[in-house]
């Protein structure tokens, strides 16, 4: 029976160091945050114990033997696709690599490998007082008694890099990414929105932010946009900053892939169905007279905002010294791989339009009024509705967006699927290629297109 004995071990050792490798992980390491993510791991941890258990008592030699064999060749079996996975990934990195490059000579920038972290520790080393770009859905699940709207002030700001071009700003006087001088102006755009008005990786003066105010001579345009920002954020934000800002119009971006519900990524925690679990920001929709007062605090913001980098920085250190020969033990490859086959899944889930949407852009409808604010509510199109060949339209409430916002009589809606990207021949054209059919956000030429649209639509009516 030394067959059984060796089972026994395996079975029994697989379920110690997966049971304790999964708490450290869920609790020490990510200190209880994702523990959701982690549960899995401690069902393939209670299989194992069952497994022991059953090896133990069991006395059909024949079954012991059956169970030893296919356990080897199951290992076996899935430690091959392991180390396939890994000769893939290199291989489809070095292509990747190859595209970007290309992609940076063709577009005139150079190529940067780096990423944020990685270059902000080299900016360090040269004395310069850099940080990276804190998005405020990062402090959606921080029990604080403040929630920063925006992030670092008067930094040099680093922003991303996901094809090779590092992307860089000066921050304003508030933390977001404007001349700081845009404060002092009269302010004929504010924008508010996600990623797309915040203007990911791409130059400050290449953005949606920055065309508008080249159009408009100069200045004269605030970005309040940051990215993963949902409706209620950007509702906050409204009445944090708006009286500051003495804006004529706001711009309200609106993305019909996340803004509703978000991406469903494990680590990520966006969309007003995450906003709404938040105290501090559900204040804004209760109580019409509720302020943080953000515009005097923000010293506590870059505080919370250095607390918040401080651990990006130290996690992204712990996965540098990761072992090669560990990530394979543990079947990294797979895991990550199967992870991102079940978030591909939730990034499915519907987009439906709920009381609070409704009530959000009521609210935020009722106040600008009263401000004597014009609303402008961009509906923006994401890739997906471009890059998928069966994309299911019947399956999110897009059209229900758009039909509720027609209802409200003060808010002037720009529908840039209906009135630009429907009209192109290649609408893809407009989105960064990353690599193969990989798209981004919108390149220069869909920021510069898109802005123009934007400028023009808004001045034909100020003619009327």
């Amino acid at each position: 029976m030394k067959i059984k004995k060796i089972l026994f071990i395996i079975f029994s050792l697989l379920f110690l160091i997966i049971l304790f490798y999964t708490f450290y992980r869920s609790e020490v390491f990510y200190e209880g945050t994702i523990r959701k993510f982690y549960l899995k791991y401690y069902l393939f941890a209670v299989i194992f114990l069952i497994l022991a258990i059953f090896v133990k008592n069991i006395k059909n030699l024949k079954i012991v033997k059956y169970i030893f064999f296919s356990t080897v060749f199951l290992f076996s079996f899935v430690y091959i696709i392991q180390i396939s996975i890994i000769f893939k990934n290199v291989l489809e990195a070095n292509n990747k690599k190859e595209f970007r490059i290309n992609y940076s000579k063709k577009n005139n920038f150079d190529y940067d490998a780096r990423n944020k972290f990685q270059i902000l520790s080299d900016l360090k080393l040269q004395g310069v007082d850099a940080v990276v770009a804190i998005d405020p859905y990062h402090h959606l699940k921080d029990d604080n008694n403040l929630f920063p709207l925006s992030s670092f002030s008067n930094k040099f700001t680093i922003h991303c890099n996901e094809y090779g071009r590092s992307v860089s700003y000066q921050s304003d006087r508030h933390g977001f990414s404007n001349p700081d001088k845009e404060w002092d102006n009269q302010t004929d755009f504010l924008i508010v929105g996600d990623r797309f008005a915040h203007g990911d990786c791409m130059p400050q003066e290449k953005t949606i932010a920055g065309n508008l105010r080249r159009l408009n001579g100069g200045d004269g345009v605030l970005n309040l946009g940051f990215g993963g920002n949902g409706p209620l954020i950007e509702f906050a934000v409204l009445r944090e900053y708006l009286d500051k800002s003495k804006a004529k119009r706001v711009l309200w971006f609106y993305c019909e892939t996340n803004d509703l519900v978000g991406p469903g990524d494990w680590i990520k925690n966006e969309g007003l169905e995450a906003e709404l679990k938040n105290n501090i920001l559900s204040n804004y929709i209760d109580d019409p007279n509720f302020s943080q007062n953000l515009i005097v605090k923000q010293d506590k913001i870059n505080k919370l905002n250095q607390e918040k980098l401080n651990v990006f920085i130290e996690n992204f250190a712990k996965q540098k010294k990761q072992n090669f020969i560990f990530d394979i033990i543990k079947l990294k490859n797979i895991r990550y791989y199967l992870s991102n086959f079940s978030e591909l899944n939730k990034q499915q889930n519907p987009q439906r339009i709920n009381e609070e949407f409704k009530k959000i852009i009521s609210l935020t409808d009722q106040y600008l009024d009263k401000k004597n604010v014009d609303f402008y509510f961009i509906y923006l199109t994401d890739i997906h509705r471009y890059s998928k060949n069966k994309f299911d339209r019947n399956k999110h409430d897009y059209q229900k967006v758009i039909d509720f916002i027609n209802s409200r009589e003060n808010i002037n809606l720009i529908n840039l699927h209906s009135e630009l990207f429907k009209n192109l021949e290649d609408p893809l054209s407009l989105f960064i290629k990353q690599y193969d059919k990989e798209y981004l956000h919108y390149n220069e030429l869909g920021s510069n297109i898109i802005s123009d649209k934007i400028f023009k639509k808004i001045k034909r009516k100020d003619n009327n």
